[in-house]
């Protein structure tokens, strides 16, 4: 039981974290003093990735799997803000 509420939160926790740094970098791509829109889609990518991970951990077999998908993005943003914040 613990193991379910510990994974749960860690899953809902991620999955905000994950959404509104995706938000936050797809937003920053596009402030630059050139005429030209340079929205940066390939952000957005970090949050399917984690989603995949996601829906994978609905199915036993796959729940490990899902659980270590979820960390790749988590994971990127984490060390970019670290070097951000260094």
């Amino acid at each position: 039981m613990e193991n379910k509420i510990l994974r749960y939160s860690y899953t809902i926790i991620s999955g905000i974290f994950v959404l509104i740094m995706s938000f936050i970098a797809y937003s920053m791509s596009d402030i630059s003093e050139s005429a030209v829109r340079n929205n940066d889609s390939r952000y957005w990518l970090w949050f399917l990735l984690w989603a995949i991970g996601f829906a994978m951990q609905f199915k036993k077999s796959l729940r490990l799997i899902g659980f270590i998908i979820t960390l790749i993005p988590v994971a990127y943003y984490l060390v970019a803000l670290f070097q951000i914040f260094r």
